[in-house]
């Protein structure tokens, strides 16, 4: 069965990354049909730098979201969920191997093991991935935040008040407050229905 994996390109020259999504059954077949599409052939500059299932990706976006915000410890570690953090100052905490954000200490040593043994532990079994409600910053909860615009209503909602909604093939499209979520979602997919021979390369998800 095929799965949406994302590939990261890495220009050589200017250092510019684009990504892309490719569907297949496994790593090496979805590496395999990144250059077999030609997405990159004839331009040597461009390389792959990385490729990963499209949930692991969606991951990292989130933890790169709660990091921007991550100004204190008063929270749990965002790895393992403990209140284990040093609530002083958040530069004490380890700062993890598989993203720009910090963990608790036990969670630092057990990311430092994992390279050992060469086992890593996926960030989408993160806990902050299972429950990204538990880490919403006190800030984020208060009438003072900046609200966003829903694209179908046009209505203001705060974050938590807004949900993603799928496209045919399950990658994230657009974010919709809960009620236009239940209107655009009803054939089951938001958007119009593509296949393969709709891909392109996109800057951004």
């Amino acid at each position: 069965m095929n799965e949406s994996w994302t590939v990261t390109y890495r220009n050589s020259n200017n250092d510019q990354r684009i990504t892309a999504a490719v569907f297949a059954a496994d790593r090496q077949q979805a590496l395999d049909k990144a250059y077999a599409d030609g997405l990159i052939d004839g331009h040597e500059a461009w390389e792959v730098e990385n490729i990963e299932p499209h949930e692991e990706t969606l991951a990292r976006i989130l933890i790169s979201e709660f990091a921007e915000r991550q100004q204190g410890g008063h929270f749990a570690c965002p790895r393992c969920g403990k209140m284990a953090m040093n609530a002083e100052s958040v530069t004490r905490n380890a700062l993890s191997r598989r993203a720009t954000v910090y963990i608790c200490d036990a969670c630092g040593t057990a990311e430092a093991l994992e390279d050992m043994m060469g086992d890593r532990r996926p960030l989408t079994a993160w806990a902050i991935v299972s429950a990204p409600e538990n880490w919403r910053m006190e800030e984020d909860c208060s009438e003072n935040a900046p609200k966003l615009t829903c694209p179908v209503c046009g209505k203001e909602f705060q974050r938590e008040d807004m949900t993603f909604t799928r496209d045919c093939h399950g990658i994230t499209f657009r974010l919709v407050c809960f009620d236009c979520y239940d209107k655009v979602i009803g054939k089951g997919y938001d958007g119009a229905y593509y296949n393969e021979a709709d891909e392109c390369i996109e800057e951004d998800y």
